[in-house]
């Protein structure tokens, strides 16, 4: 059996060393084959190259257009920022000159109770209670 096998792989050794003794003709023909595919080659990497330019001009408008939609974005954020800035002074504002006349009021009663607070001695001591006296 091992004989056998030495003797297979003998021989498929040697097949392989004679199989290449044979030259291989190079014709016209095949140098006209290959200055075609070169020329065909150099068509391809022409178009590869103006394909890659297009791509590229495409993908800087698309950068442009996220650029100019961000911008976009930004200036409608600050509008709604300052126009919420303005409606919380604006509320503060209108708190303010609300309560003004409200405690001018105040202090006239205040001062009003306190007259008569000096004819009635039942006025005096209940705000005496509400600490006003």
């Amino acid at each position: 059996m091992k004989r056998i096998i030495t003797i297979i792989i003998s021989l498929s050794l040697f097949t392989g060393l004679f199989a290449q003794q044979d030259a291989i003709p190079y014709t016209l023909a095949d140098r006209d084959r290959l200055i075609r595919v070169e020329a065909e080659v150099q068509s391809i990497r022409f178009e590869m190259n103006s394909l890659r330019s297009e791509v590229d001009t495409k993908i800087d408008s698309v950068h442009q257009r996220i650029d100019d939609q961000q911008a976009l974005l930004y200036m409608g954020f600050s509008l709604i920022f300052g126009v919420l800035l303005f409606l919380l002074g604006f509320n503060i504002w209108d708190r303010r000159t609300m309560l003004t006349p409200l405690k001018q009021q105040q202090d006239k009663t205040l001062e009003a109770l306190k007259e008569m607070a000096k004819k009635d001695s039942n006025i005096k001591e209940a705000l005496k209670k509400a600490s006003l006296w």
